[in-house]
């Protein structure tokens, strides 16, 4: 990620933190990877210390077996459809302006954990066979509604 991806970032992980702490069923949210994650993909204030947020220095493969992690990707085949409140829901942070394929998936695959993608395609006719650039908080507030 260029340094303006870094910070669209942490401004969509503010929003994440703000959209889950008025939600009525909050999600438990963990922000993995921060050993890996440079200081500017995080707010400059250090706010994230204050979030209701698990912060994990360590990929969320570290900490969840892979048995528990869904990784949401475009390219899935399974479509999620329900939630399961024993699995650990993994949105990416690549936050950029196209969608670079298979790179979720791969990263389940290579882990042995499971991949869902959301069902744009089924929902959302005629947007590129369901392939969206979407923003953390879009994905995130879709997830609270289902939740």
């Amino acid at each position: 990620m260029n340094e303006k991806e870094q910070k669209s970032l942490a401004a969509q992980l503010g929003r994440c933190s703000g959209i889950n702490r008025r939600a009525q069923i909050p999600f438990s949210m963990h922000l993995a990877s921060l050993k890996r994650c440079p200081q500017i993909c995080l707010p400059p204030t250090q706010d994230h210390l204050r979030w209701k947020v698990h912060l994990m220095d360590e990929d969320v493969e570290d900490r969840f077996s892979p048995s528990e992690l869904i990784f949401l990707s475009p390219d899935s085949d399974n479509i999620l459809t329900t939630l399961d409140s024993s699995k650990v829901y993994v949105i990416g942070g690549l936050v950029d302006c196209s969608t670079k394929k298979m790179q979720s998936f791969n990263r389940a695959a290579a882990i042995g954990a499971t991949t869902a993608r959301l069902p744009l395609r089924e929902h959302v006719p005629n947007v590129n066979n369901g392939r969206l650039p979407l923003t953390l908080p879009a994905v995130f507030e879709m997830l609270l509604h289902v939740h």
